[in-house]
C-alpha cells in the first residue's frame, strides 16, 4: 500500500486513486470507498475457479498465510482470487467498456495497428495526436 493510500486511510478520507478507479467501475460484490458501482468497466468474481486454486490457497493458510478475500480493499497482502474484469463469464475490456458504446459518434474514428506518435498541444490542451503506421505516411488526428 502507497503511503499516502495509508495516510488518506488514517485520517478517515478514500485516497485519490480510489475515488477515480471506482467511479470508473461496476463490482457486482463489493460497494464501498474502495469499489464503485454503476461505472462502465464491469469487476467480478471468477465465474469457475479450479478446485486446485482453492486447495492451493487451504495449504498455505496451513502454512500461516492470510486470506485476503479484497486485494483492492485496505489491506493488499495475503492470498485469496483475484477480482476480473468481466461480464457473464467474459472478458469485459476498457474497449468494450467505454469504446464499443461510442462507437456510432460522429467524431471518433477508430484506427487499428497506428500508434500514437505524439500528443499535439495547443496551448496547455491537447488537441490531437499525430499517428504512424507500418507502410502509412504519418496522419494527424485534430479534436473535435
Amino acid at each position: 500500500m502507497t503511503s499516502g493510500r495509508r495516510s488518506a486511510m488514517r485520517a478517515g478520507r478514500t485516497p485519490t486513486c480510489c475515488r477515480t478507479s471506482g467511479a470508473a467501475e461496476h463490482n457486482e460484490r463489493l460497494a464501498d470507498d474502495f469499489h464503485g458501482q454503476g461505472g462502465p468497466l464491469n469487476v467480478a468474481d471468477a465465474r469457475s475457479p479450479s478446485g486446485f486454486s482453492e486447495l492451493w490457497l487451504a495449504a498455505a493458510e496451513a502454512q500461516g498465510m492470510k486470506r485476503n478475500a479484497d486485494f483492492n480493499g485496505a489491506e493488499q497482502e495475503g492470498i485469496g482470487f483475484y477480482q476480473l474484469t468481466q461480464r457473464h463469464g467474459e472478458r469485459w475490456s476498457a474497449a468494450r467498456a467505454y469504446l464499443t458504446p461510442n462507437l456510432a459518434r460522429t467524431n471518433l474514428a477508430v484506427r487499428t495497428r497506428a500508434h500514437a506518435a505524439r500528443v499535439i498541444f495547443e496551448d496547455r490542451r491537447a488537441a490531437g495526436i499525430e499517428l504512424s503506421a507500418a507502410r502509412c505516411r504519418a496522419h494527424r488526428a485534430r479534436a473535435s
